[in-house]
C-alpha cells in the first residue's frame, strides 16, 4: 500500500510526520522546514550512494544500525531492479518493501528529533535551576549542550531530508511501475498502445451503465475528468457477425473482427473528409473491458420506437408465454388499478393450473385490462428534411457510408442532435464497416452483401465541396487517415477500390453520364423534390420509413400527425405523404372516419392543399 503521494504525506499512519519539524539548536521549537522533492524527477535519490550523500555517513555503534540496514537494503534493491527477469509486479513488490522500511526509519528519526529537543530543554532548565553551580560553569555547560544538540540536529536533519527524498523517488518509481502494469493490461484489452490515452479508468469521474444497445454490445455513458461525456462500447466477443457484415468480408473470429478498429477508422475517415457526421472515436478501457469511446451524442432517432398495443392479436396463449418468458419485440401492457399501480400478473397467476391461467388472461384481455404489445412508432423528431443544410448533411452522410463500406446503417444509427442551428445528424454504431469483400458498388457486389440499409443506386446529387474532397483524396491519403484502425491489407485495398469507384461516379456526374445527376453547389426545394422522389439517397430513406406500413399502423400515427399539423403546419407530414401507397392511404382514412374523422378534419383545417392533392381522391 502506498503511504505517500508523489508530492506529500497522505496517510493517517504518518500523522506524526509533519512537513515542518522543529529541531534547531538555537530555538528547539522553531526548526528549518523539511520539504519533499520539487523536481519532477526524484528517481535519482533511489540510489544508495546518492542517498548517503544527503543523509550523511553512518555513526558507529548500535545507534546507527537502523540507518545502516536501510542503506544495505537500498543497495540490494538497486541491484535487484537491474534484473531483467524480474516482472513489473515483482518490482512493485520490492519497491513497496523498501519504501515501508524507509517510512519506519523516518518515523524513528522524527521521534528521535523530538526527544532530543525535549532533553535539551530539560538539561538547560536543570542547569539554570542549579543554584550551587557558578554562573561561569553554567555558561560553559550550556555551551557544550548547545554544541552537542546542534551536532545531533544536523545529523538528524540530514537523515530526515535524505529519507524524504528517497521516499519521493520510490513513489515515482512505484508510479512508473504501476503505469507499466496498467499499460500492459490496457494494451492486452484493446490491442493498441494506451500509454498516452486519456480514455482509461483512472481518468473517469463517473459512469452510467447499459444506457442503450448497439449491434452486439451494450453502451455505457462515461464522464471523464473535465466533464466530457463519451459513449463506451465494449469490443464484441461473440462468434457471430451479422450476415451482411460477413457478406462484406468482416471475419467471424473475434480475434480478427476488429470492430473497435473499424469504428476508429470511421472517425479518422470522417475527419479527413472534413465532416462532423461521425463523433470523435477512440480506443478505450472501461472497467475490465476494452473497446471504444465515442463523443456522446445528445440526440434522438428520427423515428422513436417503443411498445404499442397490438390491436390485432388476442391470443391468450401468446400472452401467457410472454408473461413468464419474455419474447424479443413482444410484450404485454396492463391497465393501472385504482391505486395507479400496474397489475402484477405473475402474482395473480401464481399457483394456478394452466387452464385457470388461460381463463384469467382471456378475461383480462376481453375486459381491456390486458393486451399484447409490439414494437411501433411512439414519436418522431421534428426534423425538416427539406432544409438545405439537412439535405447537404444527409447527402454527405451517404457518401461517407459508401466510402467506409458501412453495410448496417439502420436509421436508428443516425441520431439527430438539436443545436442552435437546428437538428444535426450524427452517425453512431460505425463498426460494421471496411469489409474486405466490399470493393465496389456494382450490382453484383450489392446483391451479394444483401443489405437493406444500402440504397441500391449511387446518389445522383453530391455536394460540390464533398465531391472535390473525394476527388482530391489519393489512395495514400486514404490509407493514412485509416491507419489508427489497424485494418488488414485486404480491407485497405477494398477501401481504395471503393474510393476509385466513387471518384469514377463523380466524374460521370460531371460529364453528364448520370441521369438527373448534379454536383450541387446550392441545396434547395428542387434538390429536395428530386431526393424525395428517388431511392438513391438518405433523405428518401427516412421519408420512406415514415410512410411504411409499420409506422402507419401505429396507434400513435394519428396523434403525431395532428400534432405536426397544429404545431408546424404539417411540415413533416407533407414531406412523407407523397410516398404513402394509395391503398394504405385509403385504409388510414377509412379507419379515421370510423373513429370520428380526427385526422381528415385536422388536414382540412391546417393543410387544405394536401387534402385536395392527396386525400380527397381516396375518401
Amino acid at each position: 500500500m502506498s503511504l505517500f503521494g508523489s508530492r506529500g504525506v497522505q496517510s493517517d499512519q504518518l500523522a506524526n510526520v509533519p512537513e515542518e519539524t522543529s529541531i534547531s539548536a538555537a530555538a528547539p521549537k522553531q526548526a528549518p522546514q523539511y520539504s519533499h522533492v520539487e523536481s519532477l524527477d526524484a528517481r535519482e535519490y533511489v540510489n544508495a550512494t546518492r542517498f548517503a550523500d544527503i543523509a550523511g555517513k553512518a555513526k558507529g555503534g548500535i545507534f546507527s544500525r537502523n540507518y545502516k540496514a536501510l542503506i544495505n537494503s537500498l543497495k540490494r534493491y538497486n541491484v535487484l531492479m537491474q534484473t531483467a527477469e524480474l516482472s513489473s509486479s515483482e518490482k512493485i513488490e520490492a519497491t513497496d518493501a523498501i519504501k515501508q522500511q524507509a517510512v519506519s526509519f523516518l518515523q524513528r528519526k522524527l521521534k528521535e528529533s523530538g526527544n532530543k529537543a525535549d532533553k535539551y530543554e530539560q538539561d538547560v532548565s536543570g542547569i539554570n535551576n542549579n543554584k550551587f553551580i557558578h554562573q561561569q560553569w553554567k555558561n560553559a555547560k550550556k555551551k557544550a549542550l548547545k554544541s552537542q544538540f546542534a551536532s545531533d540536529n544536523r545529523r538528524i536533519e540530514s537523515r530526515i531530508q535524505g529519507t524524504l527524498n528517497l521516499i519521493d523517488g520510490l513513489n515515482q518509481v512505484g508510479d512508473d511501475l504501476a503505469r507499466e502494469v496498467r499499460t500492459a493490461k490496457y494494451q492486452k484489452l484493446t490491442g493498441v498502445d494506451m500509454s498516452m490515452s486519456l480514455f482509461v479508468p483512472e481518468y473517469e469521474s463517473e459512469a452510467e451503465h447499459d444506457i442503450a444497445s448497439g449491434n452486439m454490445s451494450s453502451i455505457d455513458r462515461v464522464t471523464y475528468q473535465g466533464g466530457r461525456e463519451f459513449a463506451f462500447k465494449k469490443s464484441c466477443i461473440y462468434n457471430d457477425v451479422s450476415l451482411i457484415g460477413a457478406n462484406s468480408g468482416i471475419p467471424d473470429d473475434p480475434a480478427e473482427s476488429n470492430f473497435a478498429g473499424r469504428a476508429v477508422a470511421s472517425s479518422g475517415l470522417c475527419q479527413a473528409l472534413g465532416m462532423d457526421f461521425v463523433p470523435t472515436t477512440n480506443y478505450a478501457v472501461h472497467g475490465d473491458s476494452g473497446g471504444t469511446v465515442q463523443q456522446f451524442v445528445h440526440g434522438t432517432p428520427a423515428i422513436k420506437m417503443g411498445h404499442v398495443p397490438d390491436l390485432l392479436s388476442r391470443s391468450a396463449e401468446t400472452a401467457l408465454e410472454v408473461i413468464f418468458n419474455p419474447m424479443h419485440g413482444i410484450g404485454v401492457g396492463t391497465k393501472p388499478g385504482p391505486d395507479g399501480k400496474s397489475l402484477d400478473l405473475q402474482s395473480v397467476l401464481a399457483g394456478r393450473s394452466d387452464k385457470e391461467k388461460k381463463t384469467i388472461v382471456k378475461d383480462l384481455m376481453d375486459s381491456g385490462q390486458l393486451w399484447l404489445t409490439k414494437p411501433g412508432m411512439v414519436g418522431w423528431a421534428e426534423v425538416d428534411f427539406a432544409n438545405p443544410v439537412m439535405q447537404e448533411r444527409l447527402a454527405n452522410a451517404h457518401i461517407f457510408d459508401l466510402l467506409s463500406g458501412q453495410v448496417d446503417r439502420t436509421l436508428d444509427d443516425i441520431l439527430f442532435e438539436k443545436t442552435d442551428q437546428g437538428y444535426v445528424p450524427r452517425g453512431v454504431d460505425n463498426d460494421i464497416s471496411f469489409g474486405s469483400d466490399f470493393k465496389d458498388f456494382s450490382k453484383a457486389t450489392l446483391d451479394r452483401i444483401h443489405s437493406p440499409n444500402i440504397p441500391k443506386n449511387l446518389p445522383a446529387l453530391i455536394d460540390v465541396k464533398t465531391a472535390n474532397k473525394v476527388l482530391a483524396m489519393t489512395p495514400q491519403k486514404l490509407r493514412e487517415c485509416l491507419k489508427d484502425g489497424h485494418l488488414n491489407p485486404e480491407e485497405l485495398d477494398a477501401a481504395v477500390g471503393r474510393l476509385k469507384a466513387l471518384q469514377s461516379h463523380i466524374r460521370d456526374i460531371q460529364s453528364g453520364k448520370i441521369a438527373n445527376g448534379r454536383i450541387v453547389s446550392r441545396w434547395d426545394e428542387n434538390t429536395f423534390r428530386q431526393m424525395q422522389s428517388h431511392r438513391d439517397n438518405y433523405v428518401h430513406r427516412f421519408l420512406e420509413a415514415f410512410a411504411s406500413r409499420e409506422m402507419l399502423g401505429s396507434p400513435k400515427f394519428t396523434e403525431l400527425v395532428v400534432q405536426d399539423l397544429e404545431a408546424r403546419n404539417g411540415q413533416l407530414f407533407a414531406q412523407f405523404l407523397p410516398l404513402i401507397d394509395q391503398s394504405d392511404l385509403s385504409r388510414i382514412f377509412k379507419n379515421d372516419s370510423e373513429n370520428g374523422a380526427i385526422l381528415v378534419n385536422a388536414i382540412q383545417q391546417h393543410r387544405p392543399d394536401l387534402y385536395e392533392e392527396y386525400i380527397v381522391d381516396v375518401l
